[in-house]
């Protein structure tokens, strides 16, 4: 794990990699804590129909579907022991909203809508000291990124079209590499109070 720190230092050091958040969360023992970066994308519209009485037609509504994406953390079963160590479960999670297609009708003509792509982890009652850092890593994302360029209307021609379009193939690789520390505070600390003995 000391590597793989160093490795990502560096690598946000030399402008490769950069700090997506940097949340501080206060989790009391028993608890459970929810970090969330994202934003709330529509994924699908919905169709609501309200019966209204035996000769009234129902009321047809629709209304859009949203998630979130981007960056959530789940902290869970927070458990502090006498010996300074803190036992917790963790869920990590990316998510990448994927445009799959703009509403030509309706109330929501010209929205995009998208599915989302998830990659999760759980690691389940981690111990760790207090100011240990646990890392998790392996939330990758590959992507190739087709790009064609063509003569207008020459390219589009059958057969003779592939003589004036070009394409090419870019692939785009990301890593997503969490670093959870825990510290435990002292309640009397915090409220101004002589440390604990």
């Amino acid at each position: 794990q000391q590597s793989l720190a160093l490795r990502v230092q560096s690598a946000i050091q030399d402008g490769t990699g950069k700090i997506l958040t940097d949340p501080k969360v206060v989790v009391a023992d028993g608890g459970s804590s929810r970090i969330s970066i994202a934003t709330s994308v529509p994924v699908n519209v919905e169709t609501i129909t309200i019966p209204q009485g035996e000769n009234q037609p129902p009321v047809v509504t629709q209304r859009l579907q949203r998630e979130d994406a981007g960056v959530i953390l789940n902290v869970s079963e927070v458990r502090i022991d006498d010996n300074g160590f803190v036992t917790l479960t963790i869920q990590p999670e990316i998510s990448i909203p994927v445009p799959i297609q703009i509403l030509q009708e309706g109330p929501f003509a010209g929205i995009q809508l998208f599915n989302i792509d998830r990659r999760q982890l759980q690691a389940s009652q981690l111990r760790l000291r207090d100011g240990q850092t646990f890392i998790i890593a392996g939330l990758i994302r590959d992507r190739d990124i087709v790009e064609v360029q063509k003569v207008p209307l020459l390219g589009d021609l059958p057969l003779l079209g592939a003589l004036f379009r070009s394409q090419s193939v870019n692939n785009e690789r990301n890593e997503v590499v969490f670093m959870l520390t825990p510290y435990i505070m002292d309640d009397n600390v915090a409220f101004g109070l002589p440390p604990n003995p």
